[in-house]
C-alpha cells in the first residue's frame, strides 16, 4: 500500500507521505534518502516519525503512517513486510 501511494504521488507530483522509522534508520539512513527524493519530487511533502520499533509497528497498524522502516523482525503478521537491505555487520 505504501509503495502504491508513493508511485501514485510521483506520477502527480503532489501529496503527502508519512513514514515511520526505527531510531537508527530514522536518524542515520533516511534523512539523505528523503532529501534526494524531495529534490526530484518538489510537490510531495514527506513527514518522518522516529521511534522504537514497537511504536512504529503500532503506528502502521493504526494507519498513522503510510509505511515504515524498522530493524529486525516485525512482530505482527498483519503487516506486509519486505526486506530492503541486510546489515553487513
Amino acid at each position: 500500500e505504501g509503495l502504491k501511494t508513493v508511485s501514485d504521488m510521483s506520477k502527480n507530483e503532489k501529496g503527502k507521505i508519512k513514514i515511520g522509522a526505527s531510531t537508527t534508520i530514522g536518524i542515520y539512513i533516511l534523512p539523505d534518502i528523503i532529501k534526494g527524493f524531495l529534490q526530484e519530487h518538489k510537490g510531495i511533502e514527506v513527514s518522518l516519525s522516529v521511534a522504537n520499533t514497537e511504536k512504529i509497528e503500532k503506528m502502521i497498524l493504526e494507519n498513522e503512517i503510510d509505511f515504515a522502516y524498522i530493524e529486525g523482525r516485525c512482530s505482527y503478521k498483519e503487516i506486509i513486510k519486505e526486506e530492503m537491505w541486510e546489515d553487513e555487520l
